[in-house]
């Protein structure tokens, strides 16, 4: 697996319009590096978090080609993004929510959750990185007990 200081050597693999379509299976590596080695500090990989960011907003924002691969590689730029300690997480989410996709915000939701439970109680626990996931998570959570008519049991 590669380590987190050599993660923009995939960088030409998370181009949407590539040849040979990468772009998912990158995105989900570079997610997967981070949730085994989270970064200790927050925006320490700027250059990776830009290329994350733009999928993320470029992807969120075609609504009108509703895919399977639309939806994962979205759905793992988020997750990356939070994993790897980026402040752009705050602005994805706030994106996520502003667009209303309710099934998207409880699947973002719940994969943030997964990767705090990951995380807690680890000898070397990235705190900065927690406290950012912790934000993220709060904002959805607060997002879907608005919507939510009934009571429901949503741990934050």
């Amino acid at each position: 697996m590669l380590t987190p200081d050599k993660v923009n050597n995939l960088i030409s693999l998370l181009e949407i319009d590539h040849p040979i379509p990468t772009t998912l299976v990158s995105v989900k590596m570079v997610g997967r590096i981070f949730k085994a080695q989270p970064s200790k500090e927050i925006d320490q990989y700027k250059i990776m978090s830009k290329e994350i960011y733009n999928i993320a907003i470029k992807t969120l924002a075609d609504k009108k080609s509703i895919s399977y691969d639309r939806e994962a590689i979205a759905g793992l730029s988020v997750f990356t993004l939070a994993a790897m300690g980026s402040s752009s997480i705050k602005k994805i989410i706030a994106k996520i929510i502003k667009n209303e996709e309710k099934w998207f915000i409880q699947m973002c939701f719940r994969d943030l959750k997964e990767l705090r439970h990951k995380w807690e109680g680890r000898p070397n626990e990235p705190r900065e990185s927690l406290r950012l996931l912790n934000e993220a998570i709060y904002q959805l959570a607060t997002y879907i007990k608005k919507e939510t008519l009934t009571e429901e049991n949503i741990e934050i």
